[in-house]
């Protein structure tokens, strides 16, 4: 489980070659040991550096079946984390409005403990609504998103709905706006010793 937590920071910070590397050792370990949630855990991490190599499809394909361990668990939660990684591998394909539903859907189906993934729900659904050019849509995500990802104190997730808030500004043509947006989240990502 650390070897997981080890490689979910080292996917933020860009290290993916390590991360994989770790990853893959521990689901290993896991899948021997029979620790199911873990595992699903570890195997939600690998989908992550498919994402982030954009290896697309494969990403969309491993989050999908981690969408299923999770519900077939009864973790409502992780399922929606997982799904959330399916739906931004399905919107950096070129469909949004799937990426959407995909949101959605997980959203329902967690119901009340949706809260918990506020920050990456609303940061997966700006950045969909973004690539439709619902641009006041995307800016009231974006809204929520940092309400919520301040009050649980993840600057990570901060810094990336601050990433999505400066593109919407630079679509506006608000060029001052954008780079302050884009500064916020640099400074956050640096402390962060994240990319």
């Amino acid at each position: 489980q650390t070897d997981v937590n080890l490689g979910e920071l080292l996917i933020n910070q860009g290290h993916l070659d390590e991360a994989e590397a770790v990853l893959v050792g521990a689901v290993r370990v896991l899948r021997a040991s029979g620790a199911a949630r873990f595992l699903a855990e570890g195997q939600m991490q690998l989908a992550r550096v498919h994402l982030s190599r954009g290896n697309l499809p494969e990403a969309a394909e491993r989050a999908a079946e981690v969408v299923r361990a999770f519900t077939d668990l009864g973790n409502p939660t992780s399922a929606l984390e997982a799904a959330l990684v399916r739906a931004e591998a399905i919107a950096r394909q070129g469909r949004p409005e799937d990426s959407l539903l995909v949101i959605d859907a997980a959203e329902r189906e967690a119901r009340d403990e949706a809260a918990f993934s506020m920050p990456r729900l609303c940061l997966q659904r700006a950045r969909a609504l973004l690539a439709l050019g619902r641009l006041d849509d995307a800016a009231a995500m974006v809204a929520v998103g940092l309400v919520a990802a301040h009050a649980q104190e993840l600057p990570y997730e901060e810094a990336l709905l601050l990433q999505v808030s400066a593109a919407v500004d630079e679509r506006r043509g608000m060029a001052a706006q954008a780079e302050q947006g884009r500064s916020r989240s640099t400074d956050l990502l640096s402390g962060l010793g994240a990319v």
